[in-house]
């Protein structure tokens, strides 16, 4: 295994991976990048060599120190490499993506890692369309364009204790059995979780606050526990979709929302809303969850009494439910 040192060995990333004079980067290798600012690079899912390129580690000294600066379409790419291993640097002002994980034309790029980075000022903070990735601890702020700070488009991915702040979304999830466990979506313009193609994602202890909505799912058969979505402007958690079609067989069980909506608003809020339609095919299931000072209602089910969903255990205080069945007796 050789460790490559930027701006050592060589000037950029980008001129490690296109190096053509031994040694070569190959499979297993390390770039470590010092403190510094450096432009985007591509890491190709072939060598020099034409062999497969995996199991790549490129690091940086920490967030702030190594930056890499707009200049290009997108930041950080890895361009089908599998196995890649991103960690400690800064990712900023790019048009298009901050760090972008894609199929390449030979590999697929999956069972990547991403820890400790953060995507700023971007279009996209991280975006993700392979499958079986980790991504640990990463921060994206200020990420302006339709998937906000991280854009989920695989399968299989799993985000643990992330945060996304002060972006157009904080996480816009189109892919399927994807796995958010412990992350923070707070202050997004829109929505602090979407869910919105795809569907049997799992969404388990995660924190919406002061987003526009905070859990919007608008696909089928998702597992939201546990989560708390507090003080966003309208709904603390929706299920919506076309009506008669979707959403159907999702549970949203145990999860807090407070102090949702407002009362100086024009629109209808809650703290968990329920579109007409939604659990035709297949009932939702809301419950064991708890509310508390939303407005205008805790559970509103635009079906009321001739809803389909499944309401049991649920705890409202201080504002009424539709239909009230949709909370225990005396609750509300």
């Amino acid at each position: 295994m050789t460790i490559f040192i930027v701006p050592d060995d060589f000037p950029t990333v980008q001129a490690v991976i296109d190096n053509v004079v031994p040694p070569i980067l190959v499979s297993g290798d390390s770039i470590e990048v010092r403190a510094g600012t450096f432009p985007s690079f591509v890491l190709p899912d072939e060598d020099q060599n034409g062999d497969p390129l995996e199991r790549v580690r490129i690091a940086g000294c920490g967030i702030g120190k190594t930056i890499f600066f707009g200049g290009a379409s997108d930041g950080v790419v890895i361009d089908g490499s599998p196995q890649t291993y991103l960690k400690d640097f800064t990712v900023q002002n790019y048009s298009g993506s901050g760090v972008l994980l894609q199929i390449g034309p030979n590999l697929s790029g999956d069972n990547c890692v991403i820890q400790d980075i953060e995507a700023t000022f971007n279009g996209i903070g991280f975006d993700i369309q392979t499958n079986d990735n980790t991504l640990v601890n990463n921060f994206a702020t200020f990420n302006v364009e339709v998937g906000g700070g991280f854009a989920i488009m695989g399968e299989d991915n799993c985000l643990f204790e992330n945060s996304s702040n002060e972006n157009r979304r904080g996480y816009y999830v189109t892919g399927t059995n994807n796995q958010l466990v412990d992350n923070i979506g707070k202050q997004n313009a829109q929505d602090g979780f979407l869910l919105i193609t795809g569907g049997s994602n799992t969404l388990v202890g995660n924190l919406a606050q002061k987003n526009n909505i905070g859990i919007n799912c608008q696909t089928d058969n998702n597992l939201i526990k546990e989560n708390r979505s507090c003080n966003n402007i309208n709904h603390g958690i929706i299920l919506v979709g076309d009506v008669g079609s979707e959403p159907n067989g999702n549970r949203v069980d145990g999860n807090i929302a407070r102090g949702n909506g407002s009362p100086l608003g024009v629109l209808i809020d809650s703290g968990i809303f329920v579109i007409d339609g939604a659990g035709t095919v297949n009932p939702n299931a809301i419950t064991f969850n708890k509310l508390k000072l939303n407005e205008d209602f805790s559970i509103l089910d635009e079906a009321g009494l001739a809803t389909p969903n499944i309401y049991n255990g649920n705890v409202c205080t201080d504002n009424p439910s539709s239909p009230p069945e949709a909370c225990d007796p005396g609750i509300n």
